[in-house]
């Protein structure tokens, strides 16, 4: 009797539970399995290569879309009982994906659609660029709450400029030449400095003396009156306010400028500002004086009014100080300001005329003089 080596013997078995495996896969009901591959943004259909894998990530099958025209699906078939599976689409240009999908029940159905695979497009992350110039935009305006707020450092104001000067640059903002100012229409009654009165009534002092440098934002808002406040209600009309806020590094120290001029026939001009302040006490002074008759200014439209200047030469002295100081709490505060000017004009007429007449002609002559003082 043949004995067969234990080589062969092994080969025969393997071959054998080979054998049996196939034909237990032939017998193994299963059911079709298709879905599809999209761009996530256009929705298009996309050639893709497609692996179906077990909860376990054991590969099932691989394959590349495919159809007719535009229209792209994988197939495959997997055994017809309850499971979950793993699709992971990969396409060139786009970030691969995976999602899961569970089967749950088979009963009579033959094929299951998977859901769409949506691929996002690549960005490449190394990209070289040219040289790039960032420029910041700062916000000119804002509102917070029922306040309008404007950023100083927002506007592109000239060197040595004053506080009007930014102020015609608002938006919506328009100062007339004798010192109105008026925001969206609407007039303003009184400039305040950090929330305080200064030279009550008198805008143009701080108009014309304010280094616009100092200030951090002005702030435009309706405040109620001083009685108002002490009753808890309104009792009178609110005011329309210009909050002027200084910058944190002017809050406390002093402030001065001064101008002086000479002209021809005697002319002259001198302009002097000083402004002491800490955070609960401040105090103010202002002379000038000048024989130049010349108080307007351009305004901001343009528009220039010669006929306001007066007749004759007008000498005009001005002195005013202002005083605000408060106690920590703000419950004891004093306030209070004068203002000293006294003018004086003086009108020298010189007129000739002549008349014609039959007999000869007439001549006249006359000279007006006049001086008026104002205090």
């Amino acid at each position: 009797m043949a004995v067969l080596p234990n080589y062969a013997y092994g080969n025969q078995h393997n071959l054998y539970n080979l054998q049996q495996q196939q034909e237990k896969k032939k017998k193994e009901h299963t059911v079709e399995v298709y879905g599809d591959v999209k761009d996530s943004f256009t929705q298009a259909y996309l050639k893709a290569f497609v692996t179906v894998m077990d909860k376990d990530s054991n590969v099932i099958d691989t394959m590349t879309t495919r159809g007719r025209g535009k229209r792209l699906f994988y197939f495959t078939r997997v055994p017809a009982r309850p499971a979950t599976y793993i699709i992971k689409a990969e396409c060139d240009g786009y970030e691969t994906k995976c999602i899961n999908h569970t089967i749950k029940y088979i009963a009579r159905n033959k094929e299951f659609s998977f859901p769409s695979l949506l691929l996002k497009k690549k960005f490449n992350q190394d990209v070289a660029l040219d040289d790039v110039v960032v420029t910041g935009t700062k916000v000119k305006l804002a509102y917070r709450g029922d306040t309008l707020v404007f950023n100083a450092s927002a506007f592109n104001v000239p060197d040595g400029s004053m506080l009007d000067a930014l102020i015609r640059q608002m938006p919506g903002a328009e100062m007339k030449s004798n010192g109105d100012i008026y925001v969206n229409g609407k007039k303003i009654d009184y400039l305040l400095l950090n929330g305080k009165d200064f030279f009550k009534g008198k805008n143009q002092v701080m108009l014309d003396n304010l280094p616009y440098y100092t200030v951090k934002e002005l702030k435009v808002y309706d405040r109620s009156s001083e009685k108002s406040r002490l009753m808890g209600k309104e009792m009178e009309k609110k005011d329309y306010v210009m909050d002027v806020a200084l910058k944190r590094e002017y809050s406390r120290g002093y402030i001065a400028n001064m101008e002086a001029a000479g002209g021809s026939e005697d002319r002259y001009l001198a302009r002097l500002f000083g402004l002491y302040y800490t955070d609960n006490s401040r105090i103010s002074v202002f002379g000038n004086l000048n024989n130049t008759n010349e108080t307007r200014r351009p305004g901001s439209q343009g528009d220039w009014t010669p006929s306001n200047s007066p007749q004759g030469q007008k000498t005009t002295r001005q002195v005013g100080v202002d005083f605000n100081t408060s106690s920590k709490s703000q419950m004891i505060r004093e306030r209070g300001n004068v203002t000293v000017a006294w003018d004086n004009t003086h009108d020298l007429t010189h007129s000739s005329q002549e008349n014609f007449a039959s007999t000869g002609n007439i001549f006249g002559r006359s000279i007006s003089d006049s001086r008026s003082d104002n205090h």
